[in-house]
């Protein structure tokens, strides 16, 4: 058989530019021996991007003996006549190079069979499940099922190959099985074939509590081959679906759509961007304010966490954002407490398009899962914590390009799951996944919400921004644009609630949420206008007139109550003031202390400076510490004296430095169409 070099070097420029637009990763290669190489070595990416439909027949292909064909495909299923599919499918592996191209049979490239542990969900032989079983227990489990005893451990392996061997008469036994064994194992088959089962132990011997899987381990239906793991062997599966070891799925499911406006999911869009770098400035603020204290292992506590976030966001989107601001490197977790680094300025003075696909590429490089979405079963816990996942990093990356090669259709949660199962099959349990690990499902689904936040997702559809960031687009002129999509307008109510049917503009949500409060959120947007949002505006320097300018350019007609309490609430404002004061100062004699803020000189100079102030008969207020404002009164002439021992105040606290920059590389940006770049590559490995 022909080499994978000289396979390659028979090739034209067609079938290589098919090779690299199948497998991206190889563009990497500037020779023909580098390919042939790399076409070998980086078969895990290659199996693990293969849709649904392809990993079928893949799985298939490596149930058959070897010199297997098409028609030998076919009699896995005899029910069903999808020869045209099957053959597409095959030329196209042939193709990624996962199949040999030369050979007329179906013969797996090396490693191929490697990458996949459970074909067609089936599972491990017979004899691979009782692969370290002690020789006494097999010769138990054979005289259990009335055979003689073998004379050593390779034996009874052997003899319990050749029992399972028949699958007729294997399917014929476990029809006369109790009703629940028979259901346990198609459950198995259906779910499995490795399934957690609290309770069996094979190192000390243990069966289950539940008599049905007992039957079932006991007659080597279901070996136990971990803690709390039970596998179905690959003859039984066989024999559960004898006389089809399975069903075509060439075509995968279509989710129902839901019904998709353009304008509200780019106003969703640019609700989310902006709401996301809102909140990552005001929890960056709260770590400056006040340093978090962390745990003895460096991560947040979950009482940390939820006091962090309290009116900013939810905690577990509080923890993704830390995640993502200690993966560029803006807040430090080095020493005792959480604080930000001096990278921090100069990264958040980039323009928003920058600050979000920074954001974005460290969300493509996380290890691990920040937290659980909210509503999930799952409980919080504490932030940049350490917990490595494998899945995670390919899994956020098939999302996006989900996302980005996605039509313009809007799905529920459960749709987008269902697009994602057929894109990428969901990874089967494993004999040595750790207990308590995030079942793939609500993995996927908590990287949905993740998307969610970061505007990648909105309303049930992918938005402009996900399809334009593996394309390397105009990110700023994307989000001006998006910026301005949605309603313009509400209907100002009685009740003194504006209400917008859809989902309002980003121009119209800043000025209204200046003024009003947000009561509810979603499809249909309600502000409410009370005093409290009122007091706020003018706080912020506005006027009634600007007010009600506001409210008739978006509103048009204002309700004459609306109309009132504009005024009255201006009216009321400021009569009860608030200052900021570290020291005060009581004096016996009024006439001391006036005559003291009156006089000229350098000294009177220092004292204003101090921001002292005379607020009643003996009473000043100072806006320095105790021992400045003592010393301050002293040059102005009044023989003054520390109430108290020393410094008091926010003023007394020391500042701390920032901690130094230090960032981890951000991941690229995956490119979903690159042809010039493919033509180049071809072309140099065709003159190599």
């Amino acid at each position: 058989m022909p080499t994978v070099l000289d396979e390659l070097r028979s090739w034209d420029s067609a079938r290589l530019t098919r090779l690299l637009v199948a497998r991206p990763h190889l563009l990497t290669t500037r020779t023909l021996e580098e390919l042939a190489r790399a076409v070998v070595s980086t078969v895990h990416e290659a199996v693990q991007d293969l849709p649904a439909p392809h990993r079928q027949v893949l799985e298939a292909i490596s149930l058959l003996p070897a010199g297997a064909t098409v028609r030998d495909l076919l009699a896995l299923d005899p029910g069903h006549d999808v020869e045209a599919g099957l053959s597409e499918i095959v030329d196209d592996l042939r193709a990624r190079f996962l199949l040999r191209p030369g050979s007329l049979d179906l013969h797996l490239v090396g490693p191929v069979r490697h990458e996949l542990p459970h074909p067609l969900g089936l599972g491990r032989g017979v004899d691979g499940c009782h692969e370290y079983t002690p020789y006494t227990e097999l010769c138990d489990l054979l005289a259990g099922l009335d055979q003689p005893r073998p004379r050593s451990r390779d034996a009874a392996r052997a003899g319990l190959r050749e029992l399972f061997g028949n699958l007729e008469d294997l399917a014929a036994s476990l029809a006369d099985l109790p009703p629940p064994a028979l259901e346990l194992l198609r459950r198995a088959d259906r779910d499995g074939p490795v399934l957690a089962y609290p309770g069996v132990d094979p190192f000390q011997a243990l069966l289950p509590d539940d008599p049905v899987l007992t039957i079932c381990v006991l007659l080597g239906l279901l070996p136990v081959v971990g803690v709390n793991r039970v596998e179905l062997p690959q003859e039984v599966g066989l024999a559960l679906r004898w006389p089809a070891a399975t069903r075509w799925q060439l075509d995968g499911p279509t989710p129902a759509a839901l019904p998709t406006v353009a304008a509200h999911v780019d106003a969703a869009c640019a609700e989310a961007v902006h709401r996301l770098l809102d909140d990552v400035d005001a929890v960056v603020a709260r770590i400056e304010a006040k340093p978090v204290p962390l745990l003895a292992s460096g991560s947040v506590g979950v009482k940390e966490l939820r006091a962090l976030a309290s009116g900013v966001c939810e905690a577990s989107s509080c923890a993704t954002l830390l995640a993502l601001l200690d993966r560029l490197g803006v807040i430090d977790k080095t020493r005792k407490d959480l604080r930000t680094t001096s990278q921090w300025p100069a990264w958040s003075a980039l323009p928003e398009s920058g600050r979000w696909s920074d954001l974005v590429r460290a969300w493509l490089g996380l290890t691990d899962l920040p937290a659980s979405r909210p509503g999930s079963e799952r409980r919080l816990k504490a932030a940049l914590s350490f917990a490595y996942d494998t899945r995670l990093q390919p899994e956020r990356l098939r999302l996006l390009r989900l996302l980005a090669g996605a039509p313009a259709l809007s799905y529920d949660a459960a749709g987008w799951l269902a697009c994602w199962e057929h894109r990428w099959p969901a990874r089967r349990l494993s004999v040595h996944d750790r207990p308590g690990a995030v079942p793939d499902a609500e993995l996927r689904a908590d990287l949905l919400h993740e998307a969610g936040l970061l505007g990648l997702l909105a309303d049930g559809a992918a938005t402009p921004l996900a399809k334009a960031l593996p394309e390397q687009g105009d990110l700023a002129a994307l989000l001006t644009r998006i910026a301005g999509a949605g309603e313009t307008g509400v209907r100002a109510q009685a009740d003194l609630t504006l209400v917008c049917t859809g989902r309002p503009a980003r121009e119209m949500k800043v000025a209204l949420d200046r003024i009003a409060a947000v009561e509810q959120s979603g499809r249909a947007t309600v502000w409410r206008v009370s005093e409290q949002s009122l007091t706020t505006a003018y706080d912020a320097g506005d006027t009634p007139e600007q007010v009600d300018a506001v409210l008739e350019r978006y509103a048009g007609t204002v309700p004459q109550a609306m109309s009132y309490l504009v005024k009255d609430a201006h009216r009321r404002h400021g009569r009860v003031r608030v200052g900021a004061a570290t020291a005060y100062i009581v004096v016996d004699d009024d006439g001391v202390l006036q005559d003291a803020l009156l006089r000229k000189g350098p000294a009177a100079k220092t004292a204003k400076a101090l921001g002292l102030r005379r607020v009643a008969p003996g009473v000043a207020v100072s806006r320095g510490s105790v021992a400045a404002t003592v010393e301050a009164l002293r040059a102005l002439g009044v023989p003054a004296v520390a109430e108290t021992g020393g410094e008091s105040g926010p003023s007394g606290r020391p500042r701390r430095a920032p901690a130094p920059a230090y960032s981890r590389p951000l991941p690229p940006l995956p490119r979903l169409d690159q042809p010039d770049e493919i033509a180049a590559r071809v072309a140099a490995l065709l003159g190599s």
